[in-house]
């Protein structure tokens, strides 16, 4: 599990939640903290806790030749976009990206495969249940001044 909130300071009104740290990357640190890449806390420099992520984020873009602007939280679009397009329920995504349902749903929901989908699928009228086609005479009437179609006889 991974807490945001460094130890020591006070909460404030940005959400910080507690979470669940995927399993590769739990692999890859524990890879770093057995070739004492890492050893004491998730991201160091010469041993150290690092002071700065902007100093540290702009190198790793600079040397992954990214260009534009891209920041930390271009990281935080990514994750919630992924979370979307891997089917990741509205809520549960919510919470481990620390924002609300609402601002989840509203801004990255049309990336999921179930966006829309009951929706699009009811798009046509419903037959109604006594419209049942009896030898081929289809008996719903679309307004009041339709008529029933006639019977055949009976032969």
């Amino acid at each position: 599990m991974f807490h945001r909130l460094q130890e020591g300071r006070k909460p404030t009104k940005k959400r910080q939640p507690v979470v669940r740290l995927p399993t590769h990357l739990l692999a890859h640190m524990r890879r770093w903290k057995e070739h004492a890449i890492a050893t004491s806390h998730f991201v160091e420099f010469n041993g150290k806790p690092i002071g700065s992520v902007s100093k540290g984020f702009a190198h790793a873009v600079k040397l992954a030749g990214l260009e534009g602007k891209v920041t930390p939280h271009t990281l935080r679009h990514t994750a919630a976009t992924w979370q979307a397009m891997n089917g990741t329920s509205k809520e549960e995504a919510a919470s481990f990206l620390g924002m609300s349902t609402a601002i989840f749903e509203s801004t990255y929901w049309h990336h999921s495969p179930d966006f829309q989908k009951a929706a699009a699928g009811n798009f046509r009228p419903k037959r109604p249940a006594n419209d049942t086609p009896k030898d081929g005479v289809n008996t719903a009437r679309t307004n009041a001044n339709d008529q029933a179609p006639e019977e055949k006889p009976n032969a």
